[in-house]
């Protein structure tokens, strides 16, 4: 099978209007050839990158109309022919064919003959070797034989850590610098794509997503388990944070603080990682979290006349650990005397409360027959969410709701008989005030602490994003109660 032809100039297209779309003659196929990297696959001699069966290609056959190309075999070569499904009847013309891995509706063909596309933000697990569509590729050619090239650069992480399953991991610019998103490729003068991300619509962050299948550790540095983020190329001039979520919500960092250039087509390997969460005792729980603290919160329903709420939560040790070993009581909005449970992830500085718990219950009925229990969620304008609500601790005795930043609330959902009966509060957390009281104070200081203006170093470079989340329920399903 023949290989691209190798351009040495700019591919420049010129476009005109109403130009018939497609391959000359009868001729629909695309012959496309992967350049080899190092990181793909770590069998054979770890060099090839191998189509699947069903990927797919941006094809710019000559104009500026996305096709779309499937592959034809079977998987396994770096070779292979792509089938082109649908041509346009007018579209503008263009000097060269442009192919783009993988296919998505959004890629664009602009008039300079640079490429508009989108550096994947979520990235997916596949056991030695990176996920599928996570490495972006491109090519350029005067005929129907394209060479694809690599945009990222090859991050691979070498994680192990004895009964830990990861279910998210995602790697952070120390100083923001975008990491996937909305950008723009050149071809240079060899043909090579040169990416560069635009000025809006982009992200500091990738992740890989492996919440519906966690990946289980190896559980010694002898039996390691390897994960490959494709980043793009970038210079990170304060380096990367990577962060370790286990199936329990547990996070861990990894910090790679130094200036770091990643290159098209390169690799950077991390050394290896043992993983372990460290679990909070009661002397953790004290110095952090033990005290009285007020919860300032809005309602949604304020032009109801609920709200606004500033409501005392004391939080303290539990002495039920099987129930979560902290333990939070007070009132919250409606509900009063409320008691609930909840962990503290150490490694993580997270206070993880359960959703679902019970605030409170009342009776519907005069007959005193049927019981409405109210439940706590997250939830926001669409969909409730039955997964854990965190609360990031910034130092000893700082609390902030996660996930305030990104508009997200507490709501409280009525059940009866394990049926949705409606909503009847929903709150936004607007700030949590620590009431420091002399014993605690002192317990604090004795250790190192300053309860005022918290332990310096030990702030968590990271508020909590969610990602992957499954709905429960949508807003627009549930009847307002009052």
């Amino acid at each position: 099978m023949k290989k691209t032809i190798c351009l040495l100039a700019i591919a420049i297209i010129t476009l005109s209007c109403n130009r018939n779309h497609g391959p000359e003659g009868a001729q629909k196929d695309i012959f496309a050839t992967i350049e080899n990297i190092g990181t793909k696959t770590y069998l054979a001699n770890g060099t090839n990158v191998f189509w699947s069966r069903g990927d797919s290609l941006s094809i710019f056959y000559k104009d500026n109309y996305n096709s779309p190309a499937l592959y034809t075999g079977n998987g396994g070569e770096n070779e292979g022919q792509f089938r082109i499904l649908s041509s346009s009847q007018r579209a503008a013309s263009a000097d060269y064919v442009y192919g783009v891995y993988p296919y998505s509706r959004s890629v664009r063909l602009n008039s300079d003959g640079s490429i508009g596309l989108w550096f994947p933000t979520v990235q997916y697990y596949e056991r030695e070797s990176f996920g599928d569509g996570a490495s972006p590729m491109v090519a350029v050619s005067d005929n129907e034989n394209l060479k694809f090239r690599h945009i990222g650069s090859f991050v691979r992480f070498r994680l192990y850590g004895k009964g830990i399953k990861v279910a998210l991991l995602e790697v952070d610019s120390n100083l923001e610098e975008p990491l996937s998103g909305a950008g723009t490729v050149r071809f240079n003068r060899n043909g090579n794509p040169e990416f560069s991300f635009e000025r809006s619509n982009t992200e500091s962050f990738v992740y890989m997503d492996c919440i519906a299948n966690p990946v289980p550790l190896g559980a010694d540095e002898d039996h390691i388990t390897e994960f490959t983020l494709v980043l793009p190329p970038v210079v990170l001039d304060n380096g990367f944070t990577a962060y370790v979520v286990d199936e329990n919500d547990r996070e861990f960092a990894i910090e790679a603080a130094s200036s770091l250039t990643l290159q098209r087509n390169g690799r950077f390997n991390v050394s290896p990682v043992e993983i372990d969460f460290p679990v909070a005792g009661r002397e953790d729980i004290d110095a952090y979290l033990t005290g009285t603290y007020t919860f300032n919160s809005t309602s949604y329903y304020a032009a109801e006349g609920l709200g606004p709420y500033s409501d005392e939560i004391r939080i303290s040790p539990s002495d039920n650990p099987k129930d979560g070993p902290v333990t939070l009581k007070g009132n919250l909005a409606i509900s009063e005397d409320v008691v609930l449970s909840g962990d503290f992830d150490l490694s993580g500085m997270k206070l993880v409360l359960p959703a679902g718990q019970v605030l409170s219950g009342f009776y519907t009925d005069d007959t005193k027959t049927k019981i409405c229990w109210l439940k706590m969620y997250l939830c926001d304008d669409d969909y409730y969410y039955t997964e854990d609500i965190p609360f990031a601790v910034k130092g000893p005795h700082q609390l902030d709701f996660a996930y305030a930043s990104q508009g997200l609330d507490i709501l409280f959902l009525g059940f009866i008989d394990n049926q949705v009966d409606g909503a009847y509060e929903r709150i936004r957390i607007k700030s949590i005030e620590y009431k420091p009281s002399s014993g605690i104070a002192a317990q604090a200081a004795a250790r190192g602490y300053d309860v005022n203006r918290g332990l310096k170093g030990n702030f968590h470079p990271r508020m909590g994003r969610i990602m992957g989340m499954e709905p429960a329920g949508k807003m627009s399903d549930l009847v307002v109660k009052r």
